[in-house]
């Protein structure tokens, strides 16, 4: 169902997100304020506005364009890795792991990016699947990134890669240095959390 924006707002400009975040704005520009604010804070942003009057029954939206170049995101503070396929802007957070037995580290060769859990991180990994018998031995912490540009002269910074959306196995998996089968390995060999 469509919200209804605030008493007397002919013209109005809706901030939102696929979590469930919305804001109302009087103008493009303090809708794009906003929008910039919560993509600096990792979360994503679009803005829409409806190309109607509340009282008539045409439901055309129009959706605006946020555009940051690369110099404003730099001096906005946001972290961002570059290399030869171009620039990552991400989270600086990991919001999400693979856990791997042995088996898997050695069946991929992932020396180079999984982490061997010690005595406390195995317990607190117990705890968080509520599992004690689970025999993972390894971690793989993955980079989150909000958006891509191939170079900096991009003006606008896109969340499709080469690779695929920011937020796909195929992408998380090349940005991260693992195979993306690792994915298709049964839960008792490797887990993927969310936590």
């Amino acid at each position: 169902m469509t919200e209804l924006p605030p008493q007397g707002l002919s013209t109005w400009f809706e901030v939102f997100n696929q979590d469930g975040d919305w804001k109302w704005f009087p103008s493009v520009e303090l809708a794009k304020e906003e929008a910039q604010r919560w993509r600096s804070n990792g979360k994503t942003a679009q803005i829409q506005t409806p190309a109607w009057n509340w009282g008539k029954d045409n439901h055309a939206y129009v959706e605006v364009c946020i555009a940051v170049s690369h110099q404003q995101e730099v001096d906005r503070g946001t972290e961002f890795v570059e290399n030869d396929d171009g620039i990552f802007y991400d989270f600086d957070e990991h919001m999400h792991r693979f856990y791997l037995t042995s088996e898997m580290v050695e069946k991929y060769g992932l020396d180079e990016v999984a982490t061997k859990m010690d005595d406390d991180e195995l317990e607190e990994m117990k705890e968080e699947l509520d599992n004690e018998s689970a025999s993972y031995t390894h971690e793989i912490l993955i980079d989150d990134v909000i958006a891509y540009r191939k170079t900096k002269e991009d003006y606008e910074s896109t969340t499709m890669t080469p690779w695929g959306e920011v937020w796909s196995k195929t992408f998380e998996a090349y940005f991260n240095d693992f195979p993306v089968e690792l994915y298709d390995e049964p839960e008792e060999n490797a887990y993927y959390s969310q936590v």
